[in-house]
């Protein structure tokens, strides 16, 4: 399952899922993951401070260059962050990130 939140939000909470994909146009506060597993969370826009509560297999994708906040996780078990290489653009767009050619494992 694919959700996609368009625009700019101020916070997403994604809790007890599985198999999901969660597509931010931009979060301007913060992103707070609790009890996932095989979750796919691509973030456009700067990546804001995320929390990873005993969430497993999950992934991040996201811009390398705007990248500024903390990433706390507790309990979590396989989280991999991907990061895109902007090429100079200030912000990349969640599609941007989706569509990026060159992607680095952090």
């Amino acid at each position: 399952m694919v959700i996609n939140i368009e625009g700019v939000t101020e916070a997403v909470v994604v809790e007890l899922c599985q198999g999901l994909r969660v597509v931010c146009g931009r979060v301007t506060r913060e992103i707070t993951v609790i009890g996932c597993a095989d979750v796919e969370l691509v973030v456009g826009g700067s990546m804001p401070r995320s929390l990873w509560i005993a969430s497993r297999h999950c992934m991040v994708l996201t811009g390398k260059d705007t990248w500024i906040h903390q990433m706390i996780q507790v309990g979590c078990t396989g989280l991999t962050v991907h990061a895109a290489h902007s090429h100079g653009l200030a912000s990349m767009q969640a599609k941007d990130l989706v569509d990026a050619k060159v992607v680095e494992r952090v």
